[in-house]
């Protein structure tokens, strides 16, 4: 490296104060409800990402809500291509909207 080169350490980059410090606009946003992420069953609808029950030997697997109609949820598996399947609302998994509170 030349002496008039003035590149910064990326290792240190990421521990420098000013890339951790975050802006009221970041922490205001990151205590926001994630987008696509239910906080209950009753607000699961169109769009919302779960966690839906495959079976005993195939266990839990993310799931896209494509229809609901009342408490019955038609669902995609989310990363793969499968026929929809159709799941009763109380029987699915919700992720954690907000950030846990420390």
């Amino acid at each position: 490296m030349s002496a008039g080169n003035s590149t910064k350490d990326p290792k240190q980059a990421l521990h420098s104060p000013e890339t951790t410090e975050q802006t009221d606009t970041e922490r205001s946003a990151a205590e926001q409800p994630a987008p696509g992420l239910p906080a209950t069953w009753d607000e699961i609808a169109v769009g919302h990402l779960v966690i839906a029950h495959e079976g005993v030997k195939d266990g839990w697997w993310e799931a896209i809500v494509l229809a609901r109609d009342g408490d019955m949820l038609t669902l995609k598996w989310r990363d793969y291509q499968q026929p929809n399947i159709v799941r009763h609302a109380g029987s699915v998994a919700l992720l954690k909207p907000a950030p846990i509170s420390t």
